[in-house]
């Protein structure tokens, strides 16, 4: 009996070919766009989750309360307080620090020729202490746990990084060469990191060799913190965690003093690292949030287009239900029937998932500029989960058709007269395919506004030069050797100016602190941001002074420039600024103000332009700015290139183009604009699937009602408007719903963007006319089908 259920589905599946492709294709599409939703989700949702006794474990956050009422959020902290936490808290019962390299470091590793193999370390090195490795479960291949990062000049690696940099031979307890002045012995390999973390480092090094490559680092000053010193606290018992967050007031009392009363430092669980993007977490939960309701969305309409297809079909095979109950057939047997029948379609459909899953997913990484993997699918629970979200699926898209064909009364089956109204449900699926037009148009417009507002990031004007300048990371030497290396450069037609900086005119760090200006004895009541640069700085990056003049370089005083709405927060004008004393905390510099330039973007359009001084700090010049000509890149590249390795002969020559820096800082809108055209794609190509179905439904209920109009003489056309009125009325009304929607989630996203687009009257029309386009060629194309049948025989069908 079950192998002829089974026999008897698959024909029927193959006598209905097109109705059985639309099918799995609606599912397939929704089912792997729900999938790939699902995986992005589950990895963010488990990151940090696997750590032992992850929920004793704290990150130690830093609120700065500034008097204008702003707060500055900072995630890193200062060296020494690990250590002090640990002393003073006996609820601490262990302490972790982590420093992450501020600039990429250069490996080299000896080989056996003359020259070693150099590596620019582009991301995951790090300064740590002992403990860190037991608190984030790093697992030794080789090496010691207990002695490894105990003493100065040690390194661990993971096992990828022994790979690429000792490919044939035993990393343990060879040498390493950081930025050509220290040597690093190996003192352990561990297994590499999982994705699903943000305790990604792959190059650990000794916590003391700091001291030993940066003799002048103040290990002991609680005020040096940056966002890049992370601390670590695992507490006897998580309970605890309130009562010490409360008295960490105390704490900044007894170690810093009453003049850091306004820092407030609170501790912020493993669990809500990764979601605070207020401590630069990666993505809020919110947005999670609404991804899976968009995953269950996107299935529900791959459902919804199930039922309507199977119902519109439903009178055609009403003689083949009353045959097979006046055979004998029990309701529940034909129930039974079309439940298997939706089991094989849904079965092709996974199928299809899977394949697409396998090639997609790599393709899908590329573009979002993500590592989601099928191996976190592995778990036991998830596997489970699945399944049964599989079963769901079938009885969520079966259950209806089956029960509703299942019930028809085999003499009326026989004698086709199966009415409409048996088969039931028109006004549920015009709620069905309205709630699938509104998502639809929603996405559109959430596509449109997206697209138009990083359109705007790219089109706005920054304030400064931004095509043609080359960003290259210099090694740290005196300022003469730079020097020497800059007029090299500009012996080449095709390079005009070179700059040296710490940082471009825009980046993503919140490099500042506060001033006292004109010999106050207090500091000013806001942060400042700053930029050091030397004297090319404004002539490289075309920044225009206002007033006073140029910075030049001195070794016997400090300069600065300082931007307008430094000036403006002052309240004071530009010609009273000029010749002030400065003294910047920051940098613990001062000097004479010397000029003001026009305001400038110094972050991301995310953020307002602040006050900000430019200075020269040549002891921390990491990069070089190089103007050059737009023609003949790759030529001039060459040029630099050669230069280079001519003036630093022992470093690795890497450049990136300032564009492409300031692309970067856009990376998780770019990342949220592709998902939303990715949803937009899916949600119109299912929802025209649900009006073809629709349009089959309509056209096969009206049948007789065609056939009659036709014979009184009514044209296709007219009987296309006709049928096609009640999609328009659904588009209408759905367009409505989405506008006020759309509007209000927008409205909320655009709120976070100092600079940002309006929502204007067409991003929301231009939704509703591509809902009509698709609209009347997915409906039409049915429509004018039944239009243009013979009406006799139409009535005779009747």
């Amino acid at each position: 009996m079950i192998k002829n259920i089974f026999l008897t589905a698959y024909r029927n599946c193959w006598k209905q070919k097109t109705l059985t492709a639309i099918q799995v294709a609606g599912l397939s599409i929704g089912l792997l766009c729900s999938v790939l939703i699902f995986l992005f989700v589950y990895q963010h949702y488990s990151t940090d989750t696997f750590y032992f006794e992850a929920d004793r474990i704290y990150r130690v956050v830093l609120d700065i309360h500034i008097q204008d009422g702003s707060i500055e959020y900072e995630p890193g902290t200062s060296l020494p307080l690990h250590q002090a936490l640990k002393e003073e808290y006996a609820a601490v019962e262990q302490t972790g620090f982590c420093m992450q390299f501020f600039r990429d470091p250069q490996f080299a590793v000896p080989t056996k020729s003359s020259e070693p193999n150099r590596f620019i370390a582009t991301e995951g090195v790090a300064y740590v202490n002992a403990p860190f490795l037991s608190m984030f479960n790093y697992q030794f291949i080789e090496g010691n746990p207990e002695t490894a990062l105990a003493e100065p000049n040690q390194i661990v690696i993971t096992q990828q990084q022994a790979q690429k940099y000792f490919p044939d031979e035993n990393a343990l307890g060879k040498t390493i060469r950081i930025n050509d002045r220290t040597n690093l012995v190996v003192a352990g390999v561990v297994e590499n990191r999982p994705v699903n973390t943000d305790i990604d480092f792959n190059v650990l090094i000794s916590l003391p060799t700091l001291k030993v490559m940066s003799p002048g680092y103040q290990t002991e000053n609680f005020t040096w913190i940056g966002g890049k010193k992370w601390t670590f606290v695992k507490l006897t018992d998580p309970d605890k965690a309130q009562l010490v967050d409360e008295d960490l007031s105390n704490f900044v009392s007894k170690y810093l003093g009453d003049n850091f009363a306004h820092w407030h430092f609170h501790l912020q669980s493993l669990s809500n690292m990764h979601f605070d993007t207020r401590y630069d977490g990666t993505i809020r939960k919110p947005l999670l949030h609404l991804l899976s309701a968009v995953a269950i969305i996107i299935v529900l309409i791959a459902c919804i287009n199930f039922v309507n297809l199977s119902t519109a079909l439903a009178i055609s095979r009403s003689k083949e239900i009353g045959a097979r109950k006046a055979l004998g057939s029990s309701r529940w047997q034909i129930f039974w029937q079309f439940i298997v029948e939706t089991s094989l379609v849904v079965g092709f459909a996974l199928i299809l998932v899977v394949l697409g899953t396998l090639v997609g997913l790599p393709q899908l990484n590329s573009w979002i500029q993500s590592q989601l993997d099928l191996q976190l699918l592995a778990n036991p629970s998830v596997i489970i989960s699945l399944l049964l979200f599989v079963v769901l699926i079938v009885f969520l898209a079966g259950s209806y058709p089956a029960l509703v064909m299942s019930g028809f009364h085999p003499i009326r089956a026989l004698n086709n007269q199966i009415s409409t109204k048996e088969v039931g449900g028109y006004r549920l699926r015009q709620l069905l395919s309205f709630l699938q037009f509104t998502i639809a148009q929603a996405f559109i417009i959430g596509a449109v506004v997206v697209l138009y507002q990083l359109n705007y990031f790219q089109k706005q004007d920054l304030g400064f030069r931004q095509k043609a300048v080359i960003t290259t990371k210099v090694p740290r030497s005196d300022y003469s050797r730079l020097s020497s290396f800059r007029n090299q450069l500009k012996q080449h037609p095709d390079i005009q100016n070179v700059s040296f900086h710490q940082s471009p005119p825009i980046t993503s760090t919140n490099e500042g602190g506060y001033v006292r200006f004109n010999h106050s004895d207090s500091f000013e009541p806001f942060l400042v941001r700053d930029r050091w640069g030397d004297e090319e700085y404004l002539e490289t990056y075309d920044l225009q002074l206002l007033a006073g003049r140029n910075i030049v370089l001195r070794d016997s005083a400090t300069e600065f420039l300082v931007n307008e709405k430094f000036v403006a927060t002052l309240g004071i004008s530009s010609d009273d600024v000029l010749g002030k004393h400065l003294y910047a905390d920051n940098a613990q510099t001062e000097g004479t103000i010397v000029g003001v330039v026009k305001d400038f973007h110094h972050q991301s359009l995310q953020n307002p332009i602040e006050p900000l001084v430019i200075y020269p700090y040549p002891r921390i010049f990491t990069q070089a700015g190089i103007q050059v000509q737009s023609e003949n890149i790759s030529q001039t590249l060459q040029q630099i290139q050669t230069t280079w390795e001519a003036t630093f002969p022992d470093q690795v020559f890497t450049y990136q183009f300032l564009e492409d820096s300031i692309q970067q800082l856009y990376e998780k809108e770019q990342r949220i604009a592709k998902l939303i055209r990715l949803f937009t794609i899916v949600s119109i190509l299912i929802c025209s699937l649900g009006m073809i179905g629709l349009a089959m439904y309509t056209a096969q209920q009206r049948t007789k009602e065609i056939g009659i109009r036709k014979t009184l003489g009514a044209s296709a056309m007219s009987i296309l408007l006709l049928l096609s009125k009640s999609f328009v009325q659904l588009l209408l009304l759905s367009f409505v719903i989405a506008v006020a929607t759309a509007n209000y989630v927008l409205q909320d996203w655009l709120a976070d963007f100092a600079y940002r687009v309006n929502l204007e009257w067409w991003m929301f029309a231009a939704s509703g006319l591509l809902m009509l386009s698709i609209a009347i060629l997915s409906v039409g194309s049915q429509t004018l089908k039944a239009a243009r049948q013979n009406p006799i025989d139409s009535l005779r069908d009747e």
